[in-house]
């Protein structure tokens, strides 16, 4: 993983399509598990940002939310957040409350889950 990823549309590059020469995150996770991150820096720097992969997985994939738009509104977030790392910590807080309401019944839509991080950051 790119210590040099400090935006949202590079942290989104590289787990979906890879940054060159390396393939992507995703597809090292889904072909070799958690053996792909042997030294525990790599295993750190994925803790890191698995919240905001998971992000990407819920809007994106899930939702089918425009990654352009999707994007351009993440990388707002994270000018508010200060950083992306601090993105990532507050997109943890965010899936833990969608994780509960999800238990509870409560389908969240992509708006109310980009309003939850928004309120999280500000």
């Amino acid at each position: 993983m790119s210590r040099g990823v400090d935006t949202v549309a590079r942290a989104y590059k590289e787990y979906m399509d890879g940054l060159f020469p390396s393939p992507s995150v995703k597809s090292l996770e889904e072909k070799y598990g958690h053996r792909w991150r042997k030294e525990n820096t790599e295993t750190v720097y994925y803790g890191r940002r698995l919240p905001l992969y998971c992000v990407f997985e819920k809007l994106l994939v899930e939702k089918k939310w425009d990654k352009d738009a999707f994007i351009t509104r993440l990388e707002c977030l994270m000018q508010k957040a200060g950083s992306l790392r601090r993105l990532c910590d507050r997109s943890k807080k965010v899936l833990k409350v969608l994780k509960d309401e999800t238990k509870a019944g409560i389908t969240a839509t992509a708006p109310d889950i980009l309003v939850t991080l928004e309120r999280e950051i500000i």
